[in-house]
């Protein structure tokens, strides 16, 4: 919403979202199907680095929240 109300639409911020998006998911599931080992804890904080790499690398847009524009973008509809 965020992104959308700043009129912010570039297809970086698109690919960002998508990565964010692909990395939450992954997050959630390597730490809701495996058994916690120090392998999936690895794992598990990967997937949170290309998280937080993915918000970092959004364009230094400093009008609008970070987080907020990247996941607007990964969880808007066409």
């Amino acid at each position: 919403m965020t992104a959308a109300i700043a009129g912010i639409d570039t297809p970086r911020l698109d690919q960002l979202a998508i990565v964010f998006l692909v990395a939450r998911i992954c997050q959630t599931l390597t730490h809701t199907l495996f058994h916690e080992s120090n392998f999936t804890v690895g794992i598990h904080f990967t997937f949170f680095a290309i998280q937080v790499h993915s918000y970092a690398m959004d364009g230094g847009d400093h009008h609008a929240n970070r987080l907020g524009l990247v996941l607007a973008h990964a969880t808007r509809r066409p």
